[in-house]
């Protein structure tokens, strides 16, 4: 294991939580998984020889969120696509939310937010887990910053 996590097949699966920080995640989220998106068709994210799409989660919630997040990044992985150093070096940002008690919808929304801000100039914000599935529609249209809201469900 090294500083940052194992590293598995699909790259990083697990970051630990006293590195949560120093990945420049929003202040008190949880630890990240670097990740992209699948739906990179549906985004208009064209991906060349020459370029190296990179991707970036934020993890939110119980563990069945960080599983989801694992699978998505070897879906990505398995398409070509690498992880980014951080959300701001990502082709394509992830928050993955959880929707269970106020204070994590709370916390998901801020995150969602927080990404937007740091997210560079052409990259695509997908928004998913339980919040997706849950406020889908009423999410894709109170957070114009995010380029796609899907659920797994």
């Amino acid at each position: 294991m090294d500083e940052l996590g194992e590293v598995g097949e699909f790259g990083l699966n697990h970051i630990p939580a006293k590195n949560a920080a120093r990945l420049n995640g929003p202040e008190g989220s949880n630890p990240s998984l670097s990740a992209t998106n699948t739906e990179r068709a549906a985004l208009g994210v064209a991906m060349s020889e020459e370029t190296s799409l990179r991707y970036w989660i934020e993890t939110l919630g119980c563990p069945k969120k960080h599983v989801d997040s694992v699978k998505i990044s070897g879906l990505l992985h398995a398409q070509g696509y690498g992880p980014a150093e951080s959300a701001d070096t990502a082709d394509l940002v992830v928050a993955n939310t959880c929707a269970f008690i106020e204070a994590a919808r709370e916390e998901s929304i801020e995150t969602v937010l927080a990404l937007a801000e740091v997210k560079r100039d052409g990259a695509r914000l997908v928004v998913t887990g339980c919040m997706a599935e849950r406020y889908g529609d009423e999410l894709a249209a109170a957070l114009p910053e995010v380029d796609l809201v899907a659920g797994f469900g």
